[in-house]
């Protein structure tokens, strides 16, 4: 049981993978990754965080839930054209794939 316990810990844990939007697919389904975009759009419903986040012609949805954002300095400050790194786990949600982030920054 320690063992799975620190296996967990570890997965959570480790370097997110840095990729291009265009380069996530469903394969990534359950990876954690970090991706750097521009935002294309911004709306909070029900303390919940939506971004359509664009980078070199390619756009994936983000989703930063209330728990998340509640703990993070700028998720309710962002505006269009605000350029953010995402980290956060690929999911596979109504017929396409977005981020559920666990994190974001500015860069």
């Amino acid at each position: 049981a320690v063992g799975i316990v620190a296996l967990v810990f570890a997965a959570y844990y480790a370097e997110p993978l840095t990729v291009e939007v265009s380069r996530i697919d469903e394969s990534m389904v359950g990876s954690i990754v970090e991706v750097n975009g521009s935002v294309e759009t911004v709306s909070v419903k029900g303390g919940n965080v939506f971004v359509k986040l664009t980078n070199n012609n390619s756009t994936i949805e983000v989703v930063m839930f209330e728990q998340a954002a509640k703990n993070n300095a700028y998720a309710y400050t962002l505006k269009k054209g605000d350029f953010i790194a995402v980290r956060g786990k690929v999911n596979f949600y109504k017929g396409g794939l977005e981020i559920v982030a666990d994190s974001l920054r500015r860069v």
